[in-house]
């Protein structure tokens, strides 16, 4: 089993394709994430003209869980130890994953050529909503307020359908300080994620609770310039696993046609008034439109 060390932990890591190939690295989101929510899927898809580069987080699958120390802070300082090596790289994070690589594309912005955000949003965007998680294998949420109730109903699933999933979501909730550590520092600063100079592309799902959400953050990001509205619920690397291949494919090759400039627009999207992903369909560019919604800030889950 590949282990590195970083911070003081040791790590969970795997590798596919070519060592001289672009590197992009992919990262899953907390709770019920680990190296295997891309292994099986996204992965292999990129694996043939891409270097792939997957850890499970701390906390997470094979990776050491130690009892403290999930803040935002200390996940991407994480990822920056993980991804030395590897030189400036492309980043993909489901989730709460996404959170994460956003902010080591703040902390280390000449190390990042783009990103991918799938299904992913900033705690504490809108008007200061608490930190949300959702279970990949359902289309539940729940905040820091409502976290019994939720929980226990995703853990119930787990039990039935994947026991060990189930239980390694049991030893991380109860076992560390993962939820206070979150509630804590998990706040991305909105001038430093309007001045990203890299490309954005924002995955959603078309049945995702976090579609308001998502919106929020697009307005954030100067070069979100792309949606792709996919086919789904939250969980898109489960969902529409050959639709996201396709968007992050056709992301990641325009990243190295371009050369990476981190131009608005390089992404290849059309420039322009950010849309309403709601008017969206299934893989619709954003483009031009009315102004975003404010579904995110009263909380309204999307059918």
């Amino acid at each position: 089993m590949p282990q590195l060390t970083a911070n003081g932990l040791e790590f969970h890591v795997q590798t596919l394709g070519d060592p001289g190939d672009p590197p992009v690295v992919l990262i899953h989101g907390l709770l019920t994430g680990s190296v295997a929510s891309w292994y099986f899927g996204l992965a292999p898809a990129l694996s043939p003209d891409h270097r792939v580069f997957l850890y499970d987080q701390r906390g997470h699958g094979r990776s050491e869980r130690p009892p403290s120390g999930y803040t935002l802070a200390e996940l991407a300082a994480d990822l920056d130890e993980l991804t030395v090596p590897l030189g400036p790289c492309a980043l993909v994070g489901h989730s709460y994953g996404g959170v994460v690589a956003l902010r080591h594309a703040i902390d280390h912005t000449p190390r990042v050529t783009g990103v991918v955000l799938v299904d992913s949003f900033v705690p504490g965007g809108g008007d200061g909503a608490a930190p949300v998680f959702a279970d990949a294998g359902t289309t539940g949420r729940w905040t820091g307020d409502d976290r019994p109730a939720d929980s226990d109903r995703a853990r119930e699933a787990g039990r039935r359908s994947r026991r060990h999933r189930a239980t390694a979501d049991e030893l991380l909730l109860e076992g560390t300080s993962v939820l206070e550590d979150v509630r804590r520092d998990s706040v991305l600063d909105p001038v430093a994620l309007a001045r990203l100079p890299m490309p954005v592309l924002c995955a959603v799902g078309s049945d995702s609770p976090f579609r308001g959400d998502v919106e929020a953050l697009v307005e954030l990001l100067p070069a979100g310039r792309r949606v792709e509205v996919l086919p789904g619920g939250h969980a898109l690397h489960v969902d529409a696993p050959g639709e996201l291949a396709r968007a992050v494919r056709e992301f990641l090759d325009g990243l190295e046609a371009t050369g990476a400039s981190g131009a608005p627009g390089a992404s290849g999207a059309p420039l322009g008034p950010l849309g309403s992903l709601g008017s969206l369909g299934p893989g619709a560019p954003l483009g031009p439109g009315a102004p975003l919604g404010s579904s995110h800030r009263n909380g309204a889950e999307h059918g």
